[in-house]
C-alpha cells in the first residue's frame, strides 16, 4: 500500500538510507509524495493488521508536522482501531511518540466534537487516558481532559477494572493524580476487579505523596474495604509488617486523617 509505505519511510530517526540519500535530506520529497497521494487515496485504508498509514505514521516517531497534517487534512480519522484496538493516539502513546501525540491532541481541538474517539479502547481494555496515566504523561492527560472530561471517558476501566486513577495511583505519578482530581467526573472511590480503590493501590505501592493527594478530597473513603477475605482497610495495609517497617508514616499519615474525620475507631481492624 503506497501510503503505508510512505509513512513508514517519514522517520527522520532511521539509520538506513534509500538510494544513497539520509532520510532528513529525503524527507522534503517524502513530504511531497505523502501529500499528493493523500489527495487521490483513500486515507484511512488499512493493512493485514488493521493499520491506517496514520497509525504506521505515529510509530515512526517522525518529528516533522507536514505528515501528519497531509493525512488529517485528507481525512485520516483519529477514531480508527488496528487490530490490537489501538487508535494512533494510542499507538504514539505507546511508542513514546509524543511528538506525534501532541500534535493529534493539537488538531483535535481544533474541531466541533464531543470526542466521543478518545472512549475507544485496546484488546486490553485500554484508553489513551489509561496510556497516559500509566506513563505519567501529564501534559497528555490535561489535553485528553479538556477535550473529553465525561465519566464515559474517564472512569472507563481495563480488563482488571482499573481507571486511569488507579494505574497513576500504582506508579506513583503524583501531577497525574491531581490532574485527574480536578476532572468533577473522576470517581475516587472506584474499585477495580480486586475490590482495591485507588487509596488502597497507592498505600500497598508505598506512595505517601500520592496518598496525601487522595486523601484531599474530602469524598475519599478512608474507610474503604478490599472486598476479598480480609476486608482490609488502607490503614490495615499500611500496618502490613513490611510496611510498617519501611514506611511508618505512612500508617501516620492515615490514622491523622481517620482521626479529624472522626472515623479512627472504624479505620483500624
Amino acid at each position: 500500500m503506497p501510503l503505508h509505505v510512505l509513512a513508514r519511510r517519514c522517520s527522520q530517526s532511521k539509520k538506513t538510507s534509500f538510494g544513497g540519500a539520509s532520510p532528513s535530506k529525503l524527507m522534503p520529497s517524502l513530504i511531497t509524495s505523502l501529500e499528493i497521494l493523500a489527495k487521490v487515496s483513500d486515507t484511512n485504508c488499512e493493512d493485514h493488521r488493521r493499520r491506517t498509514p496514520l497509525h504506521i505514521l505515529v510509530k515512526t516517531n517522525c518529528s516533522t508536522s507536514e505528515p501528519y497534517l497531509s493525512l488529517l487534512t485528507h481525512g485520516s480519522q483519529l477514531d480508527k482501531q488496528n487490530e490490537r484496538g489501538e487508535t494512533p493516539l494510542i499507538e504514539a502513546l505507546e511508542n513514546s511518540s509524543l511528538f506525534a501525540a501532541e500534535l493529534l491532541l493539537e488538531e483535535a481541538a481544533k474541531t466541533q466534537s464531543d470526542h466521543q474517539w478518545l472512549c475507544r479502547s485496546t484488546q486490553y481494555g485500554e484508553t489513551a487516558l489509561h496510556v497516559a496515566a500509566r506513563k505519567g504523561l501529564t501534559n497528555i492527560v490535561a489535553s485528553i481532559l479538556s477535550l473529553n472530561s465525561s465519566a464515559s471517558a474517564t472512569m472507563l476501566q481495563d480488563l482488571n477494572g482499573d481507571s486511569a486513577l488507579h494505574l497513576a495511583a500504582g506508579r506513583g505519578h503524583l501531577e497525574v493524580v491531581e490532574k485527574l482530581l480536578s476532572a468533577k467526573s473522576v470517581e475516587v472511590n472506584c474499585r477495580n476487579k480486586k475490590g482495591l480503590a485507588p487509596l488502597h493501590v497507592a498505600v500497598e505501592s508505598g506512595f505517601i505523596h500520592v496518598v496525601k493527594a487522595l486523601l484531599t478530597k474530602p469524598d475519599c473513603d478512608i474507610l474503604a474495604r478490599t472486598t476479598d477475605e480480609r476486608r482490609s482497610s488502607p490503614v490495615d495495609l499500611a500496618q502490613q509488617e513490611y510496611r510498617r517497617r519501611s514506611q511508618p508514616e505512612m500508617t501516620l499519615i492515615l490514622v491523622q486523617e481517620a482521626e479529624r474525620r472522626g472515623t479512627l475507631m472504624h479505620a483500624i481492624g
